[in-house]
């Protein structure tokens, strides 16, 4: 089976880059988070094995290569050009315009809110009943929702960042912020890594979320792009329809 190339070192992004240069109307590289398990990892995670399928069904005619780096990275690496497509990204137009179109999603996400236990009321109303808690932050991430946002610039919700999960729940367990939003299956899956979760609780869900692949605008707007998209959509509809993406789903969670 052909799978997706995953480049793991700076060295090999950049000779990715230069190889999409010139092979641009066949090669499509994709940027991947490394730090959200078990949809993004390392290897790829659920989203990668989707991806590895699309890559076997679309032929020759188009190659994906995945760049799996930390979330921030991907982005950065997308906006900056050196990557053609944002892989995980929810719908977010007025936060990254540079994004345009969005793929067919691949799969949902539930976003969750994690709290110290006993803090935090499950009848709450998210986020405006959690004004004056310190809450985690994923830089890059806009899971939280742009309510929240705005209350953090009006200074209503205090804000300690980081760049992994496994930081903020750290934190979080430590009792150095009260609470964390994020998606709910690679909190769990960091949780059960962690231990010691009696200290942390998911008061509820938040939202469920389209998880797309983004592109980047000047690039999508090329023929060999447009192609490209065209097939990718066509294909993940085919996957959603024949129940492939459940399969990977389910296996990815076991």
């Amino acid at each position: 089976m052909k799978r997706c190339t995953v480049l793991k070192s700076f060295a090999a992004i950049l000779t990715a880059v230069f190889t999409t240069a010139a092979q641009a109307n066949t090669t499509v590289v994709l940027a991947l988070a490394d730090n959200y398990a078990p949809l993004m990892t390392p290897d790829g995670g659920i989203a990668g094995d989707i991806l590895d399928e699309v890559n076997m069904r679309l032929g020759d005619e188009f190659e994906i290569e995945i760049q799996s780096v930390p979330w921030s990275r991907a982005v950065t690496l997308v906006e900056s050009g050196r990557a053609h497509g944002l892989v995980g990204t929810y719908y977010r137009p007025n936060i990254r315009p540079w994004i345009d179109p969005y793929s067919r999603p691949l799969l949902q996400d539930a976003v969750s809110i994690f709290c110290r236990t006993g803090i935090a009321d499950p009848t709450w109303s998210y986020p405006r009943d959690y004004a004056g808690l310190t809450f985690g932050f994923l830089v890059g991430s806009y899971a939280a929702g742009d309510e929240f946002h705005a209350m953090r610039d009006a200074g209503e919700i205090s804000v300690d960042d980081s760049t992994t999960i496994t930081a903020n729940l750290l934190k979080l367990k430590a009792g150095r912020i009260d609470c964390f939003v994020e998606g709910r299956l690679p909190i769990q899956v960091e949780l059960a890594q962690i231990g010691g979760t009696d200290a942390i609780e998911m008061v509820g869900d938040v939202k469920v979320e389209d998880f797309y692949v983004g592109f980047l605008d000047d690039w999508a707007q090329g023929a060999d792009a447009a192609s490209f998209i065209a097939a990718f959509d066509e294909t993940i509809e085919q996957m959603q329809a024949d129940g492939t993406i459940d399969l990977i789903i389910e296996n990815g969670l076991e």
